[in-house]
């Protein structure tokens, strides 16, 4: 069963994940992972490895989020850039994520010796087809070194079309995600794990020291809960927000063409779909195709001081900390 709307990934069609019943309750969990993708599995694996007893709660079927639509390519360098993480950040923050990316490849190469996922280590190419942005790969290319990152200048890249100069990232990787999770779907339940999809989780309350994981049906406590959805888990309906000049815009993260999430392109400030192509501005509104309707939106709402106008109550409390936090960021 896919998700709402879900369109079907090309990485669906050759693998069969298992099925796992829903959750009507469940004890003897230290950790609940809410998310049955890639990163919720790999945690489960190396929590439970660890002695740590955890479950994975995925309110649809495993993989059927951004783990099923990935591009597959396993890089180190972030949409960001790393100039922009350094400027962001600091030295140490871009190192520190570089290390990180580094780090993730080479455990996903770790686990893929034990799971034939076609898991091969590539060159990655970042290239522009216009003379005028070489300056930005120079740049791009300084920052990469500076935190670490092995990073070539080429006049070209080995594309079958004119480019105006690129960045080779060696020993970069690439997979068959979908092979990648069955095994391990089947490493986790040989650590002892449990699964448990069609379950949905509302919310995380601190309780007593411990997390109360709300469900549409049940609560259950534990020690620590790991949310690593794509999308917040607690938000409802105001999936992705984005502050700009002092107005907030609450959009759907569902693209309106086939179903896909969308993500936020923090270099264009659009929201971009992986899918297909899809390009949407901050308010929603469409920019480019093949979709034809823009994001659904609840009413844009200017914050003007602490007061968010036309709102119910509801919203006026989550605009408010919006705003405060927007205060915070932009001074």
């Amino acid at each position: 069963m896919l998700p709402p709307q879900g369109t079907p990934s090309v990485w669906s069609t050759d693998v069969v994940l298992p099925e796992f019943p829903p959750a009507d309750q469940f004890v003897g969990v230290d950790v609940a992972i809410v998310g049955g993708g890639i990163t919720g599995l790999t945690t489960g694996v190396l929590l439970q490895r660890a002695g740590v007893r955890t479950a994975v709660l995925e309110q649809h079927r495993l993989g059927s989020g951004e783990s099923g639509r990935t591009s597959a390519h396993l890089t180190e360098y972030p949409d960001a850039g790393y100039d922009r993480l350094a400027t962001d950040f600091g030295p140490d923050g871009a190192r520190a994520v570089a290390a990180s990316k580094r780090e993730a490849i080479r455990q996903i190469e770790t686990f893929a010796a034990t799971i034939p996922c076609d898991f091969q280590r590539v060159s990655g190419y970042l290239y522009t087809e216009r003379p005028g942005d070489t300056t930005l790969l120079r740049t791009e290319r300084d920052a990469s070194r500076a935190a670490g990152v092995t990073v070539h200048a080429l006049d070209r890249a080995p594309l079958p079309f004119a480019t105006a100069g690129a960045l080779e990232f060696s020993d970069q990787a690439q997979f068959h995600p979908r092979k990648y999770l069955a095994g391990l779907i089947d490493l986790y339940l040989a650590a002892g794990g449990r699964i448990f999809e069609q379950t949905p989780v509302r919310g995380v309350d601190p309780c007593n020291g411990e997390c109360r994981v709300r469900t549409p049906s049940w609560t259950a406590h534990v020690d620590r809960v790991l949310a690593v959805t794509h999308s917040p888990i607690t938000a409802g309906p105001l999936l992705d927000t984005k502050l700009r000049a002092n107005t907030l815009h609450a959009v759907s993260p569902t693209c309106t063409h086939m179903g896909c999430d969308v993500a936020w392109n923090t270099l264009e400030h659009t929201w971009d779909c992986p899918c297909h192509g899809s390009r949407y501005a901050p308010d929603g509104q469409l920019l480019h195709g093949p979709a034809t309707a823009p994001l659904e939106s609840l009413a844009t709402l200017a914050v003007s001081g602490r007061r968010a106008r036309n709102a119910t109550p509801f919203e006026q409390a989550f605009y408010l900390v919006c705003f405060s936090l927007a205060q915070l960021f932009m001074g």
